[in-house]
């Protein structure tokens, strides 16, 4: 097997939403000479990723560099009027995430470049180097400084390592890999700032305490694999609460089984396996699950469709998930009576699954908007359980204090969301089962006073 030290991206520049296929891509490589396809995968439109040229055999996609590198091409890069853009669907960025990764497990990937960084091209029309933070070991992670004194007019690897440093702890100069006399002001600043000699050297103690400042590789890297997670709970979280009327907990919950399930968010096809989705529908469900991407006409890779359908099962097939959430106290329990009644897990890996929950409810975002006439924290009108039951999307009429066929009908929506007896009638057990909902908001509920 040849050596393989770098991932180089590339896009096949064509039209946004045209489909290319690896068969064709293959003909246009023979076409040009090659001896077959010169990429060593690519990336559909919907995030499958086909096997191009095998890794045993040096790529055909760099010039110069394709000896010790594996070539990505995601299908895209240009836009209707044929101008470079970054035209990743979410299905391929997700994709691309998890083949860095699987590969970084394979070799010992030091970077990841784009096609641009090695010639005069757009491709692959994004900046490549954000997924050098997913590399365990990245070109000069593991460099160590910390026995050496570096001063002006070094050079070397060990400089170029000094710099990365100084650039992630705020300091705006080039990775040159030579100790000129923008690095040595730098390093003057830093030290200054930090209350060490200031000799513009970075021997041991300015070392230390650069690493002290910055996070461990590990922390980073983690960080960058949970930072599209944190993205979809702020956003997720609010919304399941209204949705399916439960408290923070539960919604955390949920995520948190989601977010172990797809990887953060990132893997939407199982590795190893043929689950696909937020929550790795598999068989049945994950039919059904297509079935009904189908019928609303959505991209099974999109938000709206892996949010829409779980709502959907949650409501429907599942609804007895919502009482076993209901019935499970405080976060954990909650996450792992989700996982019990809902993922059904072979294997359930409840630490993971924790974590994840933990993140959301900690990252998870509710804000009121509008201009309420007053602040309560109880609810003791009508008028004031109309108005939570419209912000919580049951359609209660106008807060009239009047309980008319609209109300009555929106309390029986809620009592069914909640396994309240469905009367449509107002109750102690109603009251409460409404203001708990806001508790879990963690906000006062606007409405109202009269």
């Amino acid at each position: 097997m040849r050596a393989i030290n770098e991932i180089i991206l590339h896009c096949t520049a064509t039209v946004e939403g045209q489909d290319v296929s690896v068969e064709t891509i293959d003909r246009w490589h023979r076409e040009r000479k090659f001896s077959s396809i010169g990429y060593h995968f690519v990336i559909g439109l919907d995030g499958t990723v086909h096997e191009g040229r095998p890794l045993e055999r040096i790529g055909a996609h760099t010039k110069g560099h394709n000896e010790h590198s594996i070539g990505i091409a995601y299908v895209g890069g240009l836009d209707a009027d044929r101008n470079p853009k970054d035209t990743r669907t979410d299905a391929q960025k997700t994709a691309l995430t998890k083949l860095i990764q699987h590969l970084d497990e394979q070799y010992p990937v030091k970077k990841v470049s784009g096609h641009n960084a090695y010639s005069a091209k757009a491709c692959p029309c994004f900046d490549a180097s954000i997924y050098n933070s997913l590399l365990k070991n990245p070109s000069g992670s593991s460099l160590t400084i910390a026995d050496s004194t570096l001063s002006r007019h070094d050079e070397g690897c060990t400089v170029e390592a000094w710099q990365k440093q100084l650039r992630k702890a705020g300091f705006d100069l080039n990775i040159t890999g030579f100790f000129d006399e923008v690095t040595e002001q730098a390093t003057r600043l830093f030290q200054s700032q930090q209350d060490i000699v200031e000799d513009g050297e970075v021997g041991p103690q300015t070392h230390a305490v650069m690493e002290a400042q910055l996070p461990s590789h590990d922390e980073a890297q983690t960080f960058a694999k949970d930072a599209l997670f944190v993205e979809k709970a702020a956003l997720y979280l609010p919304r399941l609460m209204k949705d399916l009327l439960i408290g923070r907990d539960g919604a955390a919950a949920i995520l948190g089984n989601l977010g172990h399930e797809s990887a953060g968010f990132r893997h939407l096809q199982q590795i190893n396996g043929s689950a696909y989705g937020w929550a790795q529908w598999d068989g049945t469900r994950k039919t059904n699950f297509f079935k009904w991407c189908d019928t609303y006409s959505l991209d099974k890779a999109s938000d709206e469709a892996n949010y829409g359908f779980l709502l959907h099962e949650l409501r429907t097939s599942e609804k007895a998930t919502l009482a076993d959430l209901a019935a499970a106290r405080g976060l954990e329990a909650k996450t792992i009576a989700f996982e019990q009644s809902y993922e059904r897990a072979g294997i359930k890996h409840y630490d993971s699954r924790i974590r994840y929950a933990r993140l959301a409810a900690q990252h998870g975002v509710l804000t009121l908007t509008g201009e309420p006439k007053s602040s309560v924290r109880a609810i003791n009108t009508l008028s004031q359980l109309q108005f939570a039951l419209n912000f919580l999307g049951a359609n209660a009429g106008p807060t009239d204090n009047i309980m008319g066929p609209k109300t009555s009908a929106a309390i029986s929506r809620f009592q069914s969301h909640t396994q309240l007896p469905e009367n449509g009638s107002v109750s102690p057990e109603l009251v409460a089962a409404v203001q708990a909902v806001f508790i879990a908001f963690d906000g006062l509920l606007q409405g109202p006073h009269q």
